[in-house]
């Protein structure tokens, strides 16, 4: 069976927590109050890119740069949820006694996997708007064929290479672990177990800091 390091299922002192108002509580509304704003703008600005008039005006947005950017606004708030349920929301301690009372389960996992997942996805981004606007700038005349065949490839790659990296993670369960100092005794984040390979030492050496690609070498290439 697999090892559950700093488990808390099971455990009675945690399964008869109670959540009591911490700082960590502040620290997990703090987000929520600089991403809800962030959210609407992006939005605004999806609606006013998406009327018409503004690609038929001489000084509209690039359409392949426009795409890159909405999906950078997207993954970036997929990895925003994700890992504020994997981290920011278990350490209120609102979920521990939760947490403690149920067996560790795949669900879990797939919190912990697509904040890795989305994390990559944003790694690939900048790049790729990096690349569209070198073109643009190089081939001013040539660039929309060129650019529209980049696209092709870099889309699927874009979805791809993420699930590449993080396929270690299939055949895992999650699990609710208990974090230590300068955290109060009830706070804990999501973790995971039972990758293939024993792929989950990287977090042995240091902790939630931990680079994933140190994990998989060949993530590396990205």
């Amino acid at each position: 069976m697999t090892e559950l390091e700093d488990s808390i299922h099971g455990v009675q002192e945690y399964q008869g927590f109670h959540y009591i108002f911490t700082f960590s509580t502040i620290l997990a509304a703090i987000p929520l109050i600089y991403m809800s704003p962030t959210v609407v703008v992006m939005l605004k600005i999806f609606k006013s890119c998406r009327s018409p008039s503004h690609w038929n005006t001489a000084h509209s947005m690039n359409h392949n740069i426009y795409v890159v950017i909405m999906l950078y606004f997207l993954f970036n708030t997929l990895f925003f949820i994700f890992d504020y349920l994997n981290f920011s929301l278990p350490a209120t301690g609102i979920f521990t006694s939760w947490c403690a009372s149920i067996q560790p389960n795949h669900y879990f996992k797939l919190i912990f996997l697509f904040t890795f997942y989305f994390n990559y996805c944003i790694l690939i981004l900048p790049f790729l708007l990096c690349l569209i606007r070198l073109i643009i700038l190089i081939y001013p005349r040539d660039h929309p064929a060129i650019c529209s065949k980049i696209m092709r490839i870099s889309i699927p790659s874009l979805f791809l290479i993420p699930i590449f990296c993080t396929s270690f993670m299939i055949p895992a369960v999650g699990y609710c672990r208990k974090m230590g100092s300068p955290l109060q005794f009830g706070a804990v984040y999501i973790y995971y177990a039972g990758g293939w390979l024993g792929a989950n030492s990287f977090a042995d050496q240091q902790e939630q800091d931990s680079n994933l690609s140190e994990l998989n070498p060949l993530c590396q290439l990205l």
